[in-house]
């Protein structure tokens, strides 16, 4: 089937990145994985692209039909992407002043929800993940984008969303994106 009828771009946090873990090994010896995280001690920066190629050994090559541009070495199945808030922190910075700038902007919201008490996430903007889903063959044949995030969304991660009133409030789901608390 992700022959066939194309593959699957995971988008997400590390959750789904244990989907993405969870479908190589169900699908293994079928596959192999790269990158090949055993040359580097056995981790590598989490924002790496991961992918699942058909394996050139497995039994089930000689039963498919490969579309044509299909390459075993370069056509991806399946593919995941770290991306933790769906954006990049430029991106969500413009969202969040164009949301509080106007009339009932109050003077309490930061310029930025980031800083330096900001938990590492992983960021990306969505150009750069859907130019990717986009590639045609031999590089990309994906006809599945699943995109799945949420335990990033507080304000551990964007710390300019906490409440001012309540500065030392956890880490908390905002409400980021709260334009009018009147209406």
């Amino acid at each position: 089937m992700l022959v066939e009828r194309g593959g699957w771009f995971f988008v997400g946090d590390s959750v789904t990145e244990q989907h993405f873990f969870s479908m190589s090994c169900m699908l293994y010896p079928h596959v192999r994985a790269t990158p090949d995280y055993s040359l580097t001690g056995g981790s590598g920066p989490r924002d790496w692209p991961q992918h699942l190629y058909l394996n050139p050994s497995s039994p089930l090559v000689t039963q498919l039909k490969l579309p044509s541009g299909f390459d075993i070495e370069r056509t991806p199945l399946v593919t995941f992407r770290r991306v933790d808030l769906l954006f990049d922190t430029h991106e969500l910075d413009s969202i969040h002043r164009a949301i509080h700038s106007g009339g009932n902007a109050s003077t309490e919201i930061p310029d930025t929800l980031f800083g330096p008490k900001a938990s590492e996430s992983y960021n990306l903007s969505p150009k750069a993940y859907l130019e990717q889903f986009m590639q045609p063959l031999p590089e990309g044949n994906y006809k599945t984008l699943i995109v799945s995030t949420a335990g990033h969304w507080t304000t551990g991660s964007l710390p300019g969303a906490r409440d001012p009133e309540d500065i030392q409030a956890g880490a908390t789901n905002p409400g980021v994106y709260k334009t009018d608390d009147k209406s």
